[in-house]
């Protein structure tokens, strides 16, 4: 069991101000069985987590569950490390991307992408990438 989305899913519980026998009771499960997926000691089913999202109002849950599965692998890391340098990140990011704009527009005029034009375009798949990684991390910053 991920370390990270027990101490998450405890934390969120706690933030919602539900003891374990309240949110136990709102997921349908015995306590019990919640007191051992904060642990670690049982996996926790896809729709138990899919509903502690829900239940404690927390989306980081179902982002973190999705991520820890290989589906999820290529999603960005949403450890932050403050609310301004995520800014930041995000405002260069966005300036590339406006740049690679024009650039993606000029590549896919004709539906394809040639041999030429293939390393152009990854380089701004990747400066998309980056964007969506800094509006993945202001879009579940710990503060919200």
């Amino acid at each position: 069991m991920n370390k990270e989305l027990c101490i998450l899913i405890k934390k969120a519980r706690e933030e919602s101000n539900l003891t374990q026998e309240q949110a136990s009771e709102k997921l349908n499960i015995a306590w019990r069985t919640l007191a051992y997926y904060e642990s670690g000691q049982r996996k926790i089913p896809d729709d138990i987590a899919y509903l502690m999202s829900d239940v404690y109002k927390a989306p980081v849950i179902k982002y973190i569950w999705l991520k820890n599965t290989r589906c999820g692998k290529g999603l960005p890391n949403i450890n932050s490390k403050n609310l301004i340098e995520n800014i930041m990140s995000l405002a260069i990011n966005l300036k590339a991307s406006e740049n690679c704009l024009q650039d993606l527009m000029t590549i896919g005029l004709d539906g394809k992408i040639s041999a030429k034009e293939k390393p152009k375009y990854i380089k701004i798949i990747d400066t998309f990438r980056l964007l969506v990684k800094d509006i993945t991390l202001l879009r579940f910053h710990k503060n919200i």
